[in-house]
């Protein structure tokens, strides 16, 4: 009977963990698909353009900008999402 009680709370936990989980999963599969939707070139050239971009202005300059660039993301993302009239969800 132990062993059949320490299989139930195994079970419940495993599901317990896969449920935390379930949301970066679906977040996973979204920016999957989102970056199997990307043209490769314009991910080429976009790197190709931040490294140069970078190599200019110099290490503290850059990382300034990028540090910027993730706070304002959520707002850009925002204002992309409702501009083509989709959301992420």
């Amino acid at each position: 009977m132990k062993r059949a009680r320490l299989i139930r709370k195994i079970q419940k936990q495993d599901q317990q963990l896969n449920d935390l989980l379930a949301p970066f999963r679906e977040s996973r599969d979204s920016s999957l698909q989102a970056l199997d939707n990307l043209n490769p070139w314009l991910l080429v050239a976009t790197g190709l353009a931040a490294g140069l971009i970078a190599g200019r202005l110099g290490l503290s300059s850059a990382y300034t900008i990028s540090a910027m660039g993730f706070k304002v993301q959520p707002l850009i993302q925002t204002v992309i999402t409702q501009w083509m009239g989709t959301t992420s969800e």
